[in-house]
């Protein structure tokens, strides 16, 4: 086998064990999950999205991307407060997901909740 053609043969296979490791095609999207057991990180500019048990037991989550168009949402009036899954309040999910935090609940956090 030329060195050409080795190259290739091993850059599609790293291609191949990227996708089964860090995750499959889901709706024409890349799906990287992290968390878990193993506490998978997510790639830069990213943060891991956890369901309501905010990661739980080895449960993963999924990367996404951290928002920047926030901005709007920090005005204290709006009725979109919710409580992340650090066990503090932001005023919207945006603003949460903004400070690579997943959200746990809307409303605000409440001590005895944890």
């Amino acid at each position: 086998m030329s060195k050409l053609k080795f190259i290739l043969f091993i850059s599609i296979l790293f291609l191949l064990l990227g996708c089964l490791l860090l995750g499959c095609k889901k709706k024409g999207k890349v799906v990287i999950e992290c968390g878990g057991g193993a506490q998978f990180a997510c790639p830069a500019h990213s943060y891991c999205s956890f369901d309501k048990d905010c990661g739980g037991v080895d449960h993963k989550g999924i990367c996404k991307r951290i928002p920047h168009d926030c901005l709007h949402e920090k005005d204290p009036s709006k009725k979109n407060i919710v409580c992340g899954c650090n066990h503090k309040t932001y005023s919207s999910e945006c603003i949460a997901n903004a400070s690579h935090i997943s959200v746990a609940h809307e409303g605000e956090c409440i001590e005895s909740n944890y």
